[in-house]
């Protein structure tokens, strides 16, 4: 996957501003909302696949390529991790950087000591965790656990001390190499120069073709008042150079 590029991102808005002298952003204001607006683009694709799978339902999302709800999937694969946890102090604590939670697991061993996966069920209603809790026909089991979900995460039984925990991350940043950064998107400058340095910038770790997308998103943060046409004219002629 090819990260859309900050300097593109940034070069883009600059021109668009001085083209129709809106307003002049500065390298620190376009940093201050570029991760603002890569976090409202990513909870934005959520919102695209509950829409893309409901055309899917009606039978009118394309086939193949063209279809939505795979394309929005593989951009949303991008963000996808598994990590390993150990209960500390009677919890497991979540991933630093999680978005959103996709599965809780643990293992078992069964027949055989083979080890299985077994699926934890999320829980987020702690009225309906007492419930299950006091219930003696669906109360969890070592091979039917549950996972109460708040700041930290509880599993019950007691007895489930480690478990796999696969989540969306927030996106950060990507270096000149496409390399993963613990960093937020951000443009440098050689301070000689002032040409922008792309090897000391990060980039967005959202795909390339969400370029436009953040060109219109930090604009309307900034407060300029940009029209999604006026972003798309100017990537196509700029292409064609």
């Amino acid at each position: 996957m090819t990260s859309a590029s900050i300097v593109t991102v940034y070069n883009t808005l600059i021109d668009l501003v001085n083209k129709d002298q809106r307003g002049m952003v500065t390298p620190s204001i376009f940093n201050s909302f570029a991760q603002l607006a890569q976090v409202k683009i990513f909870n934005k694709m959520f919102e695209s696949l509950v829409q893309a799978k409901n055309l899917r339902i009606r039978g009118i999302d394309p086939a193949d390529d063209k279809s939505m709800v795979k394309r929005v999937k593989e951009d949303l694969s991008n963000f996808i991790k598994t990590t390993d946890r150990s209960k500390s102090s009677g919890v497991f604590a979540k991933p630093d950087d999680v978005a959103r939670l996709i599965s809780v697991s643990t293992k078992g061993v069964f027949a055989f000591n083979t080890s299985t996966e077994i699926p934890i069920e999320m829980i987020y209603d702690k009225d309906k965790l007492r419930r299950i809790l006091r219930s003696p026909v669906v109360a969890p089991k070592e091979n039917y656990p549950i996972a109460m979900v708040e700041e930290d995460i509880t599993v019950y039984p007691d007895s489930v001390n480690k478990i796999t925990i696969t989540y969306y991350k927030i996106p950060q940043g990507r270096n000149s190499s496409d390399a993963r950064r613990s960093l937020p998107p951000s443009i440098s400058f050689i301070s000689t120069t002032g040409v922008a340095d792309e090897a000391n910038s990060v980039n967005f770790e959202l795909p390339e073709h969400y370029t436009d997308e953040l060109v219109f998103e930090i604009g309307s943060m900034i407060g300029l008042n940009l029209r999604d046409a006026d972003v798309v004219n100017y990537s196509q002629v700029k292409e064609k150079e």
